[in-house]
């Protein structure tokens, strides 16, 4: 999986200033039946990334040879063993 990292950063943009008046919030609830499929669905696509040193940290395959992660994750420079779901293992650089 040569090239198989692709790093987002994103950097944090923050906006001050004065909050809405009258704006309320509600705590989104989900019957844990769904809570159960979005996991089974999304499980998969979700991989532990183990870099040099030590260095952990998660990332989502985006399509096909793509991993999609923090830039933090992959700053150091690889190479980088790709831990999947089901265990199996991949290089990464």
């Amino acid at each position: 999986m040569a090239g198989a990292l692709y790093a987002l950063w994103s950097q944090p943009v923050l906006l001050w200033g004065r909050p809405e008046k009258n704006v309320t919030w509600e705590l989104a609830q989900a019957p844990p039946e769904r809570l159960q499929e979005v996991y089974t669905r999304a499980h998969p696509a979700v991989l532990r990334i183990d870099g040099p040193e030590g260095s952990r940290g998660t990332g989502f395959f985006y399509r096909e040879g793509l991993v999609l992660t923090a830039y933090h994750v992959v700053a150091e420079g690889g190479p980088y063993t790709l831990v999947l779901s089901n265990q199996k293992r991949a290089t990464a650089t």
